[in-house]
């Protein structure tokens, strides 16, 4: 199984887990996993699906070459919508961590994973696809404390994007434990909402991406 580290895991770390994972004693403990970082998948500023400060080009490409699950150090990824539907709709099984994590040293951070690995590894293998996952930052050994899933429970979201990421209409849907998101992908340049996320716009996050997010009533 391929898995990405994105560019907010620190870039010795995502070597560090590379690295054991290539190991024979690692491997039969946990399964065979090959690790790379986002970076190898980032677009050039000249590259055509190439968007300032969005993580939807790369995570197409990896999941292009083959990715199946991605591991972030982005702490607020899962409150951003169009992101978290990239990760849905391209069918990845996604771990993240706990808010305060991205405050803690590069030591703390790698030994809090490595803890945890055996049961990223399990959830990583048996997950239905676009399933989520959170890190607690429990420290205990013990089989009552586990990962929390955190996969969105059941909403439509719709997103009109550039066309240089969508090619006319697409219709996608990911599942998950928790429920499952469906939505409508289309052109546009007509609008732009604007949010804020630490201290940034959406046109800085989202690159013209209008986001209208409602939640199903039964």
């Amino acid at each position: 199984m391929k898995i990405a580290f994105d560019e907010n895991v620190p870039a010795p770390m995502v070597r560090v887990f590379s690295a054991l994972a290539s190991e024979k004693g690692f491997q039969r403990k946990v399964g065979a996993f090959e690790i790379v970082s986002a970076k190898d998948y980032a677009p050039n500023t000249n590259d055509l699906d190439y968007l300032r400060k969005n993580d939807v080009p790369w995570l197409q490409r990896f999941s292009a070459d083959g990715g199946k699950a991605v591991i972030t150090g982005d702490v607020e990824m899962r409150y951003v919508p169009h992101e978290r539907l990239a990760l849905q709709q391209l069918g990845f099984v996604v771990v993240f961590f706990e808010r305060n994590w991205g405050q803690w040293n590069f030591f703390s951070k790698s030994a809090l994973l490595l803890k945890w690995w055996p049961k990223v590894a399990v959830k990583l293998q048996k997950s239905e696809p676009g399933t989520m996952w959170c890190i607690p930052n429990d420290w205990r050994d013990s089989e009552d404390v586990d990962l929390r899933n955190v996969t969105p429970k059941q909403e439509t979201i719709s997103i009109v994007a550039p066309s240089v990421l969508n090619k006319g209409r697409r219709h996608g849907k990911a599942d998950g434990e928790s429920g499952n998101i469906v939505s409508t992908i289309e052109e546009s340049n007509s609008s732009k909402t604007k949010t804020r996320r630490n201290g940034r716009n959406s046109d800085e996050r989202q690159q013209e991406l209008t986001l209208i997010s409602k939640k199903e009533h039964d």
